[in-house]
């Protein structure tokens, strides 16, 4: 799980791993030290990422970066080898209804 603060509120990511499998099936550190990064810079009065700036996650794994850019009104494609791609859009749909509303 990966919580994200937004607004006075909490918000939890819901992303599954699996320690069978390749390295695309877990979440790394430094993906969990990039969200929070990204995070704490969504807070800036010029947040890195704003709602309906592009990303491009070559390799996303599990998802985690690519949902929480998502999450924070990014635009986001995410990719990775067939072989990581169920998990990647459970991971997806999972998370489906923390995204904003695209308008």
């Amino acid at each position: 799980r990966y919580r994200k603060a937004t607004s006075g509120r909490r918000d939890v990511l819901e992303i599954s791993e699996s320690q069978a499998g390749t390295t695309g099936c877990r979440v790394w550190r430094a993906a969990r030290k990039l969200c929070r990064y990204l995070e704490d810079v969504s807070c800036d009065a010029s947040p890195l990422l704003r709602p309906g700036c592009r990303v491009l996650e070559l390799g996303a794994g599990c998802g985690l970066v690519g949902i929480l850019c998502a999450h924070l009104g990014a635009e986001v494609v995410i990719t990775d080898t067939s072989d990581i791609l169920p998990i990647l859009r459970h991971n997806v749909a999972q998370n489906a209804h923390l995204f904003p509303e695209v308008g």
